[in-house]
């Protein structure tokens, strides 16, 4: 057999933005080991790096194994309440026209503020720019009190007269006249009030989501009958990882999948979860028998390459 069964179920074409190079990582003269890169942590997923003395179960001479790994995945969810960004409509403020005194006196402003009358009047300074220009005060518009300055734009006010517009403002709760309700009135013919926050936004409907919280665990019946085997250290933790791998994929499909709070989301969860875990234990099947126990060198090194691909995937993908 050349190549392994595993092939992954994330790739490349999965992240949005690349952290770091992934052939420079998984190059096999940069590392020997797929424990070079434990620990390592997922978003609040931990993967912890074994070492010998985390064997500490007591050992089954009955098998005919050097070495036993054992773990176990622990999950749990909340429902959440994702609030959607409301539609915000943009209250343009109204274009004033230009009032215009006579036709000599449009000739004696520049050509670009008749064209944008919003642009303020920039004093002419140059003496070759000066030649030919009137020079007239513009006439000013007729005082008025300050608590009716905000009503005046205040946009070009020094040059142009204009007359006084009313306020575009919404008016406040405190301020509508509301409509008295009849008492026999019926539910349906109910008046609708707005302010003037809620008459500029449409509101969304609050939906509740799952918020998955996973993690794997390496259990300390895991045994070993010598701890001298770096090859061997090395394998085992690849049973642990598939451990891990089959976590970290269950909640990329909970959040693919966006589960609405329902009736029946915990069996449909706990389905998706029954589904992915047989998946790989057959994974973890394959490993031991296309690995010989470790014995096969040459594919502990591809299944070790893929392990580690996979994990470093994992962790541009949650952690982007």
């Amino acid at each position: 057999m050349t190549d392994i069964s595993f092939q992954g179920f994330i790739s490349l074409k999965n992240i949005k933005n690349p952290q770091y190079e992934m052939e420079y990582l998984l190059d096999s003269e940069n590392d020997k080991y797929v424990r070079d890169i434990l620990p390592i942590k997922i978003q609040n997923f931990e993967i912890k790096r074994l070492e010998w003395n985390d064997f500490i179960g007591k050992p089954n001479f009955e098998m005919p194994y050097i070495a036993h790994c054992y773990w176990n995945i622990i999950y749990d969810y909340q429902m959440i309440e994702e609030k959607e960004e409301p539609l915000i409509q943009k209250q343009q403020s109204p274009i004033l026209p230009i009032k215009k005194n006579n036709q000599s006196q449009d000739k004696e402003y520049p050509q670009d503020l008749k064209q944008s009358p919003q642009i303020p009047f920039r004093k002419i300074t140059e003496p070759s720019e000066q030649q030919g220009i009137k020079q007239q005060s513009p006439k000013l518009p007729p005082k008025m009190p300050l608590q009716h300055n905000n009503q005046l734009p205040r946009i070009n006010n020094r040059l142009f007269i204009k007359p006084p517009t009313p306020s575009t403002r919404v008016s406040s709760v405190q301020r509508i006249n509301r409509l008295q309700t009849p008492k026999n009135s019926s539910p349906l013919h109910k008046i609708a009030r707005s302010n003037s926050s809620s008459s500029l936004k449409r509101q969304s409907p609050t939906r509740q989501k799952i918020k998955l919280q996973v993690s794997c665990k390496f259990l300390e019946k895991s045994w070993a009958k010598q701890t001298s085997d770096d090859e061997l250290l090395e394998h085992e933790t690849g049973h642990y990882l598939i451990g891990c791998l089959c976590a970290l994929e269950f909640k990329r499909q909970i959040e693919q999948l966006g589960i609405l709070k329902s009736d029946n989301h915990s069996s449909e969860i706990n389905s998706i979860f029954q589904t992915n875990l047989r998946t790989f234990l057959k994974i973890e099947k394959d490993y031991d028998e296309e690995t010989n126990h470790y014995f096969d060198t040459n594919l502990q090194k591809k299944w070790n390459h893929k392990l580690k691909e996979q994990l470093l995937l994992y962790e541009m993908y949650f952690n982007n």
